[in-house]
């Protein structure tokens, strides 16, 4: 029996950003003051992990970001926090492989003390939440992220938009990457998402990468951008 006041909590996290996905964007130190009953719906796999962080905040952190993320799979699941199982693709990403069950897919994310989740009966996804900060190297870096279209547009625009230029292209990219499972493994400069990518509330791009017909959603405020990235079937 999962706690009433995590549960609550847990709801006051929940956002609507896709009808078909259930997504949460949690604070972390919301509920630190719940750490120790957390502790207690993480895997012996977790526990062992946990006590190797030597600096507080990093431990809590994980606590947090663990026991809630087995709390809602294990919803979903129909079993207890602690029994849920993780499986790993060819390049380290996680999954859920219950054959008795129906699909469920996921995708996590964290930057700071945000934590982001998603999780969808309909296809496969990625996410990624990037906490705002200072950025004084866009341009070297966009040699590393930018297609050929997007270092064009870096190079147009005033420098006082280059921060959000650079979020805006890496999260959508982070989350592309992650939902066809091969993380930093694909090379960012060949794809392009900087269609629309002036609108200020929330971007919804189709693109296709590695033959996979990707829907992009994007959306940022003062504290964070990110972007979720879901394969559609109907290619």
């Amino acid at each position: 029996m999962i706690n009433v006041n995590i549960l609550d909590r847990l709801e006051t996290s929940k956002v609507e950003v896709i009808k078909e996905l259930e997504t949460w964007i949690i604070k972390t130190t919301d509920f630190n003051d719940q750490i120790p009953l957390l502790s207690q719906y993480l895997s012996i796999k977790d526990t062992i992990e946990k006590e190797k962080i030597i600096k507080e905040n990093f431990k809590k952190k994980f606590i947090v970001r663990k026991s809630l993320l087995r709390i809602i799979l294990s919803d979903k699941l129909g079993i207890s926090p602690q029994e849920v199982e993780f499986s790993l693709n060819d390049y380290g990403k996680p999954f859920l492989n219950y054959s008795n069950t129906e699909k469920i897919y996921f995708n996590i994310s964290h930057s700071l003390d945000y934590f982001l989740i998603g999780v969808s009966k309909k296809s496969d996804l990625g996410v990624d939440i990037e906490c705002i900060r200072t950025l004084s190297n866009v341009t070297s870096l966009s040699e590393f992220v930018f297609s050929d279209e997007e270092k064009y547009i870096l190079n147009s625009i005033a420098p006082q938009l280059y921060e959000d230029f650079f979020y805006k292209i890496w999260v959508q990219k982070e989350s592309i990457s992650k939902a066809i499972g091969m993380g930093m493994n694909i090379d960012f400069k060949k794809i392009s998402v900087y269609k629309n990518i002036n609108e200020t509330e929330k971007v919804i791009n189709n693109i296709i990468v590695n033959n996979n017909n990707l829907d992009v959603f994007l959306q940022h405020n003062n504290h964070y951008y990110l972007s979720i990235c879901m394969l559609n079937k109907n290619l």
